[in-house]
């Protein structure tokens, strides 16, 4: 008799919550408005900012009520909401100048900046890299588009730190300007996140600059690229000898290991890629993998709890068919990051691209998708 009483009590105690969640009934406000961009929201907050065609609107009750921010005035391009800091930081980049606002108070007050861009340019696209400890320390990246006499669109990217939230720096490449049909330009902080691990101190900066021009005297295109690093915040720069006369196509930073890959050829951007592996971003090793990698995927280098590198590779073309596809793999490194063996059960016949997902709340787990070519 007990049993089934306590069985009855449980029942009952299921149920309850099922009966709440019908009568519960979501409360919906309409605001009409000719232009939303888009709306942000601080963490656990009910405040939200959106975007309308001629002004910045902000609400405190949860998109209930809304009213218009005095102190900015010019038409804006983008929110970002600090991912360190979301409780109260949010930044708001204007599009047609140089400048940003930022707000420490979950949008109460708003105090400008200005970038000092090198150059006019008809609309600029700016974003942020905000540094997880140190609060006054920014990274802005501005994209500037530039449309001349004839019609010509042009789009640059200048790159600019600040270790004092007031005064910036730009960071340029002693070769000049960059200009070609493909070019990079990058700049991260190492201590990417509270809890990294890696070596040397929280105000370094990794910055890479690469740019591909066709040389016509040869007929030929060529790589070149500048992989620099500041220990200072961003005041001053220096260039990391080791990789000097290579060609650096690409970086990742991640909690234990900074990643580098670099072409071999630098007058053919499809040669094979070599994989450097540092934890103190002073010396880097070069990593060794089955065989010759070809591609990494962009956005699939990831590294699990135990500070192993998963890498997706794609061969576009193998070493004996330039013409064929080759095979898609998953690469594991040793807890060193220097070692990489290939993942046994993903099938050895698959052409395209491995994507890999890694969800960090599920830890030790890994997904991979796999996109066939035909």
């Amino acid at each position: 008799m007990a049993l089934f009483r306590a069985l009855y009590i449980i029942w009952v105690f299921l149920l309850i919550p099922l009966f709440n969640a019908e009568e519960f009934t979501p409360k919906v406000t309409r605001t009409l408005s000719r232009y939303v961009f888009d709306i942000v929201n601080f963490d656990d907050s009910n405040t939200l900012i959106r975007a309308d065609e001629d002004s910045v609107e902000i609400s405190f009750d949860a998109g209930e009520n809304w009213k218009t921010i005095d102190g900015i005035e010019e038409p804006i391009e983008s929110f970002v909401v600090d991912p360190f800091r979301g409780h109260d930081r949010a930044f708001a980049f204007v599009k047609t100048a140089p400048k940003f606002y930022v707000t420490d108070d979950q949008g109460k007050s708003w105090r400008p900046l200005t970038i000092p861009i090198s150059e006019k340019a008809s609309n600029y696209f700016c974003g942020i890299t905000t540094h997880p400890i140190k609060k006054k320390h920014l990274i802005i990246r501005c994209d500037l588009l530039t449309i001349n006499d004839s019609g010509v669109m042009h789009v640059g990217r200048e790159i600019y730190t600040t270790n004092d939230g007031v005064s910036f720096s730009q960071v340029k490449p002693s070769f000049g300007k960059i200009d070609g049909h493909i070019s990079t330009t990058r700049c991260d902080f190492i201590k990417s996140s509270e809890d990294s691990d890696l070596g040397g101190n929280d105000a370094s900066i990794l910055c890479l600059f690469r740019n591909t021009e066709y040389i016509e005297s040869i007929g030929s295109t060529i790589d070149k690229s500048e992989f620099i690093l500041s220990t200072d915040g961003g005041e001053t720069f220096k260039e990391l000898v080791q990789f000097k006369d290579k060609v650096v196509s690409r970086y990742e930073i991640l909690k234990h290991h900074v990643i580098v890959l670099t072409q071999d050829d630098m007058y053919n951007e499809m040669s094979s890629t070599d994989i450097w592996i540092s934890n103190d971003v002073s010396t880097f090793q070069m990593a060794h993998t089955p065989t010759k990698i070809r591609h990494v995927n962009m956005g699939q280098i990831h590294e699990d709890s135990i500070g192993r590198i998963v890498l997706s590779v794609s061969r576009e073309r193998d070493d004996e068919d330039s013409n064929q596809p080759g095979a898609a793999e998953v690469l594991i490194s040793d807890s060193e990051g220097l070692k990489f063996l290939p993942i046994k059960w993903i099938p050895n016949n698959q052409f395209g691209y491995i994507n890999v997902a890694y969800p960090g709340f599920l830890k030790g787990t890994f997904f991979w998708f796999v996109s066939s070519l035909h």
